[in-house]
């Protein structure tokens, strides 16, 4: 073979380049980003639920404190006031024997006739509490400290529904604590890649779009999945808020702009 062919053939081969494909990477961003975000709407739906379990726990835990006479009104209303002073307290309502019969009557009719009947008086005067998480905790030690002091009345109460609801309010506590943990882990990723001076490949507005296009997919999915529970548990089944699918929304934009610059990836 002669130079000249041979140089013919080096010139060609330095010539002819590898095909660049449309959309580099991008599959792989993709998949990425919409785990990230399929991640944080089970995070989402997970904590509205533990949220809404936690309001119902707490907000049906009460302490019905029963006068053991008919008191005089300036008893009653000392008692009212030592009780409204206790950091613990949240609320506390007076509902007189009357006033309680008639809530017998409301809801179990039959039963309010059988004690018409009966000639009895079915119900005391009594205060209904409304405690905070911290006397919940301790339902026993706390009832033992604050009201079986009281010398003309006696609290009924239930230790297991104190309890679910401690558990429950704790649990919250432990959500709010794992979002701020990833998100601090997640900007701390951002400020590391964005600050090790490394210049993307090329302009990372595709990168943004592909995340985009991710959390729609993950709403889209959550939101198939999640409306027929939604429209049967009514009020008391939440998916989401319109908050948290900005933060999603933002979280995996984010995502999708670091990783369109980080050199591993």
């Amino acid at each position: 073979m002669s130079e000249e062919s041979i140089a013919l053939s080096a010139e060609t081969q330095v010539d002819i380049k590898p095909r660049q494909k449309v959309f580099p990477g991008y599959g792989r961003l993709f998949f990425i980003t919409l785990f990230i975000a399929l991640l944080a709407q089970s995070f989402c739906f997970f904590y509205f639920q533990a949220r809404a379990v936690s309001a119902v726990l707490h907000g049906d835990f009460k302490i019905i404190l029963a006068l053991n006479s008919a008191p005089a009104q300036e008893r009653v209303n000392e008692i009212g006031s030592a009780l409204s002073s206790n950091p613990d307290v949240l609320s506390v309502k007076f509902i007189s024997a009357e006033d309680g019969f008639n809530i017998i009557r409301e809801q179990n009719p039959r039963l309010a006739d059988n004690f018409v009947f009966l000639g009895r008086r079915p119900m005391a005067d009594y205060f209904e509490l409304t405690l905070g998480d911290a006397a919940l905790a301790d339902i026993d030690a706390w009832v033992k400290t604050n009201l079986s002091p009281i010398p003309d009345a006696r609290a009924y109460y239930k230790s297991g529904a104190a309890f679910a609801a401690a558990y429950g309010a704790n649990i919250l506590k432990f959500l709010n604590l794992l979002a701020g943990v990833l998100l601090a882990v997640l900007f701390s990723f951002v400020f590391f890649v964005e600050g090790s001076g490394v210049k993307p490949a090329g302009p990372r507005w595709p990168a943004v779009l592909t995340a985009l296009v991710s959390y729609g997919v993950s709403y889209g999915v959550f939101y198939f999945l999640l409306e027929p529970l939604r429209q049967t548990g009514g009020v008391f089944f939440m998916f989401t808020v319109l908050e948290a699918q900005c933060v999603i929304a933002f979280i995996t934009v984010v995502s999708g702009w670091v990783f369109a610059k980080w050199k591993r990836f």
